[in-house]
């Protein structure tokens, strides 16, 4: 995997999020067990494709805006990494789809949503 970047930053803070994901190419997320990883939902907000597992809880449209990896493989993130690198045809469809899907998908999507779901909640009448 020559010409891959790779930099282990340890924490950063919210405010420097949104750089971090506007520098990446891909979110690689190889959760073995999330409910709803927020992360997600804000790497679609800036149109970033995500490479999850089904375990991370990661709406993505595999193939459209994303990659859908299983769980414990790390050849299946190796084989996924080295074939968007090496296609950036493939990489710029999937960020296309991603910037798309950032309006049904993204951070403010799934505070719609939320908010729809409180709203009809019988116990908060």
């Amino acid at each position: 995997m020559s010409g891959v970047a790779i930099d282990v930053v340890g924490n950063v803070s919210r405010q420097d999020m949104v750089a971090h994901y506007h520098w990446a190419d891909v979110l690689l997320l190889p959760s073995i067990c999330e409910g709803s990883a927020m992360v997600t939902y804000e790497a679609h907000a800036c149109g970033l494709p995500i490479i999850a597992t089904p375990n991370a809880g990661a709406y993505i449209t595999p193939g459209v805006d994303g990659i859908e990896i299983p769980p414990f493989d790390s050849e299946s993130i190796a084989y996924v990494l080295d074939r968007l690198l090496a296609d950036s045809d493939e990489l710029g469809r999937l960020s296309e789809g991603a910037a798309l899907s950032r309006n049904t998908i993204g951070r403010d999507a799934y505070r719609g949503r939320i908010a729809d779901v409180l709203a009809g909640a019988a116990c908060l009448k």
